[in-house]
């Protein structure tokens, strides 16, 4: 199992990377049409398998502790890129919104994965994510 975990490690950090190496971020609407982008490409069938392995390879972390620091790394890379995010939308960017931003797109693309006779169009991921980023404008 450790190897797994390190490859998939390896593979979601090099996602990530990707997604945190394009340009900055500049409208709400830009972040809304890249966070789609991401969530529709991780739900699409040809991915859809490789993020139920995910969810797999996280449940048996959790219950692994000497898994717990690599899953976290991972963790820390997402919430990174969040955070950038809404700097570069000059959003309130604390911890708990940046932890809550990215639970907000975990749950979008588990929803999209899991159930995806239910699935969101783009317009629809689009104006979810662009309502959640501009309600964070009141705090």
């Amino acid at each position: 199992m450790s190897a797994i975990l390190e490859a998939h490690v390896e593979r979601e950090l090099a996602i990530m990377d990707g997604v945190g190496a394009m340009n900055r971020i500049g409208t709400v609407e830009e972040a809304a049409s890249l966070i789609a982008t991401v969530i529709e490409t991780l739900s699409s069938d040809a991915s859809r398998y490789l993020v139920t392995a995910r969810y797999e390879i996280y449940l048996e972390g959790l219950r692994q502790e000497p898994f717990q620091p690599l899953l976290a790394q991972v963790r820390a890379r997402f919430i990174a890129i969040v955070t950038d995010i809404l700097n570069d939308l000059k959003l309130p960017n604390n911890k708990y919104v940046a932890e809550g931003f990215a639970s907000f797109v975990d749950g979008l693309t588990a929803a999209e994965v899991f159930h995806p006779g239910s699935s969101l169009s783009t317009n629809e991921l689009k104006a979810l994510i662009t309502a959640f980023l501009n309600g964070l404008k009141a705090l």
